[in-house]
């Protein structure tokens, strides 16, 4: 902040720098908002873009655009880690979930921190200016990479229903049963409907009478409550 960006105030640096974590926590709330793979692509999306203005801020010395790149840059991280925390635990089981996730989170940790102690050890040599193009050229680089690969995944989406689309290899052996299924169920006659609508008859209960039409698209026309005893064909 103060040898390129010619901030003097002390305060400048923490600012900067909980600006980018205060995003990171808006686009992880923001995530939830979407699916796994469009938080994804568009946290990539805007981590290439926030990398793009932290280069632009360091080229022109512009605090202004340097924190514009840092809250866009966080925005992009919370979307990104958390669209991949919930993808990565829609296809594990709850038996490894805990060990894949341990995982992640080493991976997680060693690639925000070596790359800092890289550039840190590199700035003395190469300058803080050029270190700084190294540094956001190469998230730049693996972010316009995962937003590829991201959109790309979601443009050759399958679409469907999930089972169907696992049962696809045993299409040719489900046929029969797909075919049977499908079949359209003949329709009954008004005979069968009224064997089918007749109700045990029992005395002393609520009588009905019911009328069933030639037209099977009609099954019930009326039910009418029917006083006194005996039993009729519908109870």
């Amino acid at each position: 902040m103060s040898n390129v960006l010619h901030v003097w105030s002390g305060a400048a640096g923490g600012l900067s720098i909980a600006a980018l974590f205060l995003a990171n926590s808006v686009g992880g709330l923001w995530s939830v908002r979407h699916t796994a793979r469009l938080a994804t692509l568009l946290g990539a999306v805007l981590l290439t873009l926030g990398a793009s203005g932290l280069a632009v801020a360091i080229a022109v010395a512009s605090p202004a655009i340097y924190v514009g790149g840092s809250v866009v840059a966080g925005l992009g991280v919370g979307l990104t880690f958390n669209g991949n925390l919930r993808a990565i635990s829609a296809v594990t089981t709850a038996k490894s979930r805990s060990e894949v996730f341990s995982a992640v989170y080493v991976i997680s940790y060693a690639a925000l921190s070596l790359p800092a102690l890289a550039a840190g050890l590199a700035a003395p040599s190469w300058g803080l200016e050029t270190t700084g193009y190294l540094y956001v050229g190469f998230v730049g680089a693996l972010s316009v990479t995962a937003a590829l690969h991201a959109g790309r995944a979601r443009a050759h989406r399958p679409t469907g229903d999930p089972i169907a689309r696992a049962g696809k290899a045993d299409l040719p052996a489900n046929r029969p049963a797909a075919e049977h299924a499908a079949r359209s169920t003949p329709t009954p006659s008004p005979k069968q409907l009224e064997q089918d609508l007749r109700l045990p008859c029992r005395s002393r209960s609520a009588r009905f009478r019911g009328a069933v039409f030639e037209d099977p698209e009609i099954e019930i026309a009326t039910l009418h409550p029917q006083a006194g005893g005996g039993c009729d064909p519908y109870g």
